[in-house]
């Protein structure tokens, strides 16, 4: 398969091109060899070409070198930072990242340089990828079961040796370093009514031996410590990245023509889930938390009736809640799609995770 081609590449036990996998064993090797001590892969559900994102994206740093590879593209970056009180004159960070065009749908951005450079670098580029690309998103569940189910597959014992999760009402982070399986520390999350966001996993062979350590997070960014990179990019990143892209496409609703085959999507919560005011308000301050994202409340009380305009498309969207755990959201143009997986992806990320369907519009309550 060559490079921009669709295939299925990312699943439990599909191999990946040679050329994508060779590369992928040469950060094995640094990583074996310790000539590096981390090696960080982020995915990109890409919504336009490749070359596209590379060429409208490059002014986000002071300076930009896009060599073409076999596997897709090196990149040499430079970006300067603002003054502080220990740098007044300011300072740049620069370096190096590769991005792997894994097919027409899904690309990875892999990097061996130290935290900060890949915090300016690629991890900068996929935070302001949309609306070219979306980093996927998974819920807590998902994401445990993708560990769980390369685990087993390996004859492996999945060990959580620090968890952080989202509390789902206050949406502030607490962090768990208790050592133990990745089962138990998501169902204690769970019981705190926390959302499993991320968490640094080790995977231990019949020998007790660390087969793989990694750091893993619902966006289906994977740092690798030690073990087999080409492993984690397969059965973990491009995992969650395959099935995640799979899921959203089911969001594509856009306005139809007949307002009798309008279709919305729902997300469905728990009861009282939006029992008061101030829920829906919550609900409302995950969605503002989105950059480019403006909401006009209409209606609060007793219902919410909001809009939700994406100024990065010009795209819109309704956003109701009729009852106390259903969330609608129905496109208000002809190509919404786009803004109403955004506004899922932040709803779940930080308000709290639902179930999603998508129904006709006049079953909304």
């Amino acid at each position: 398969m060559g490079r921009g081609e669709e295939g299925n590449v990312g699943g439990i036990g599909t191999a990946l091109p040679p050329l994508i996998a060779a590369r992928l064993e040469h950060f094995s090797r640094l990583l074996g060899a310790a000539q590096t001590r981390r090696v960080s892969l982020s995915p990109l559900v890409l919504r336009r070409p490749v070359e596209e994102l590379l060429a409208r994206r490059k002014s986000l740093f002071s300076e930009w070198r896009a060599a073409e590879q076999p596997f897709g593209y090196t990149i040499g970056f430079a970006r300067g930072l603002r003054p502080t009180p220990h740098t007044p004159q300011g300072r740049k960070v620069a370096g190096e990242f590769d991005i792997i065009q894994v097919n027409g749908r899904i690309c990875l951005l892999v990097s061996s340089a130290p935290m900060e450079t890949e915090v300016h670098g690629p991890r900068h580029l996929a935070r302001r990828a949309y609306p070219l690309a979306t980093r996927p998103l998974l819920g807590s569940e998902d994401l445990v079961r993708i560990v769980s189910r390369l685990a087993t597959q390996r004859g492996w014992a999945p060990l959580c040796a620090d968890a952080i999760g989202y509390d789902r009402h206050t949406g502030e982070f607490r962090r768990d370093m208790k050592h133990q399986p990745v089962a138990d520390a998501f169902r204690e999350m769970a019981e705190q009514g926390r959302q499993m966001h991320q968490m640094r996993v080790l995977f231990q062979d019949e020998a007790t031996r660390q087969a793989l350590l990694a750091v893993v997070n619902r966006y289906g960014r994977a740092t690798v410590y030690r073990g087999d990179v080409t492993l984690a990019a397969s059965h973990l990143v491009l995992a969650v990245a395959t099935e995640a892209s799979d899921r959203w496409r089911r969001l594509s609703v856009n306005r139809a023509r007949d307002p009798g085959q309008q279709t919305v999507v729902q997300l469905g919560f728990p009861a009282d889930t939006f029992a008061t005011s101030q829920d829906t308000m919550a609900l409302c301050s995950a969605v503002r938390r989105g950059v480019g994202l403006n909401v006009t409340t209409v209606h609060l009380n007793p219902y919410l009736n909001a809009q939700v305009l994406d100024y990065l498309t010009g795209q819109s969207v309704e956003l109701v809640v009729l009852d106390d755990r259903t969330v609608s959201l129905i496109p208000r143009c002809a190509e919404s799609s786009d803004a109403m997986q955004r506004v899922v992806a932040l709803i779940f990320r930080f308000f709290g995770e639902g179930e999603v369907r998508v129904a006709p519009v006049l079953h909304t309550s």
